[in-house]
C-alpha cells in the first residue's frame, strides 16, 4: 500500500481568494520532474465540499509511490487590505502606522536583518515624505486667502520655497518604482496580527478544524505543516500550544522565508512562542528554509534546547531586480532542495 501523508498548507498574507494558495502551488510542484514523476489531481473532500490536490509522486531512484493531499488553510477573508480602506481612512491610518513601526525597536533590525529593515523603514519614510509634499502644496495653494496674514505668508513661502511641486512629484516617483505597495500592506496586517488577539484566534481555529479533520482520517500516516511567508508566522503562533495535534500521527514542519527574526524586534512576545514552538514534543522534524537574496524575509532564531528546529539558508543566484521587486519571496517554490524537503520519501 502507497504511503500517504497530510500537508496542512497555510499561504502567506498576499492569497485573498479560496483555493489560490492551492492552485498555485500545483504548478509549482511540476518542476519535482527532475527527481520523480508527478501526477496531480485535484478532488473535492465529501464531507467538508473544501478543494484537495492529491499528489502522486513515482521517485526516480527508489522507484517508491507516495500520495501527498494537500489541504488548504485559508485564511485571506480574515485580512483587510490596506488597499481596501477609503482614501480619508487610509490617510490617518497611515499616519498611524508610520508611528507604530518607526517609533519602535524595529531600528534594532537593522544591525541583524537590514534587507529587511532598510525596505520597510524606507518606504514608511517615503510614505512620509510624500504626505509632508502634499501638505505643503495644499500651504502654498492656501496662502492666497491669508492676504491679511503677513506673517503666515512669509512662513509659507519659507518653506514651500523649494519647489513644492517637484519634491511631491520626486517622492510619486520613487513610490512607483519601489514595491512601497506591498511593504506597507504587509506592515498593516503585520500590525493588526500583533494587536488583535482575537483575529489570531481566529487564524489558529482555522488551522486547528483542518489539523484535526486530516488527525482523524486513517488514510494517512503522517501531517506536514507547510507555511510561506507570514503563514509560517501563523504556524509558528499555532505550533506554540502543545495540546493540539492527534496522537497517532507523525507531524513535521516545513517553513518557507518566514520574517520571524524580524518581527522579534517589534513584538517580544513573538520570541517566546518562536522557542516555544520550536520545543513541541509533537513535532519530529521542522526545517525552515531563508535566503538573503529574499528581502521579505529574515533568518529565524533556535531555542539551544530545540532538537527538531534547524534553519537552512538558501544561497542561489537571483537577479538584482527580482530582489526590488519582491519575486525573490516565491523562489522556494522552484528550488529542488525545497521541493525534494516537502515531497519527502
Amino acid at each position: 500500500m502507497n504511503s500517504k501523508e497530510a500537508i496542512l498548507y497555510i499561504h502567506g498574507s498576499h492569497c485573498t481568494v479560496k483555493n489560490e494558495a492551492i492552485d498555485q502551488l500545483e504548478k509549482d510542484l511540476v518542476n519535482v520532474n527532475s527527481f520523480a514523476d508527478v501526477s496531480i489531481v485535484t478532488e473535492t473532500d465529501l464531507s467538508t465540499s473544501k478543494t484537495v490536490k492529491k499528489v502522486q509522486l513515482t521517485y526516480h531512484d527508489t522507484k517508491k509511490v507516495k500520495e501527498f493531499y494537500v489541504f488548504e488553510v485559508f485564511w485571506g477573508d480574515l485580512k483587510r487590505s490596506f488597499s481596501e480602506e477609503r482614501p480619508l481612512h487610509r490617510f490617518f491610518k497611515s499616519t498611524t502606522l508610520i508611528s507604530y513601526w518607526l517609533f519602535s525597536g524595529i531600528w534594532r533590525a537593522i544591525f541583524y536583518t537590514p534587507k529587511m529593515a532598510l525596505p520597510l523603514l524606507g518606504s514608511m519614510l517615503l510614505v512620509l515624505g510624500w504626505y509632508l509634499s502634499l501638505l505643503l502644496i495644499f500651504a502654498d495653494g492656501l496662502k492666497n486667502y491669508l492676504q491679511d496674514y503677513q506673517q503666515l505668508v512669509c512662513f509659507i513661502n519659507s518653506i514651500t520655497s523649494w519647489k513644492s511641486w517637484v519634491v511631491w512629484g520626486i517622492f510619486t516617483l520613487l513610490l512607483t518604482v519601489f514595491p512601497t505597495d506591498r511593504i506597507i500592506s504587509m506592515a498593516y496586517f503585520s500590525r493588526s496580527y500583533l494587536q488583535d488577539s482575537t483575529l489570531r484566534s481566529k487564524i489558529r481555529e482555522r488551522i486547528i478544524t483542518v489539523m484535526e479533520k486530516v488527525g482523524k482520517d486513517d488514510r494517512f500516516d503522517s501531517i506536514q505543516i507547510l507555511a510561506h511567508s507570514f503563514g509560517s508566522i501563523l504556524a509558528t503562533e499555532f505550533l506554540s500550544y502543545n495540546n493540539l495535534f492527534p496522537e497517532n500521527k507523525k507531524i513535521r514542519v516545513v517553513t518557507l522565508g518566514a520574517s520571524l527574526g524580524f518581527i522579534i524586534n517589534r513584538a517580544r512576545w513573538i520570541g517566546e512562542v518562536l522557542f516555544q514552538a520550536q520545543k513541541n514534543p509533537n513535532v519530529q522534524h521542522w526545517q525552515d528554509y531563508f535566503s538573503y537574496k529574499d528581502w521579505l524575509c529574515s533568518l529565524t532564531l533556535k531555542d539551544p534546547l530545540s532538537d527538531s528546529f534547524e534553519s537552512i539558508e538558501l544561497n542561489r543566484k537571483v537577479p538584482i531586480g527580482e530582489q526590488l521587486s519582491g519575486h525573490s519571496h516565491q523562489m522556494y517554490f522552484s528550488d529542488e532542495i525545497v521541493l525534494k524537503e516537502i515531497l519527502k520519501q
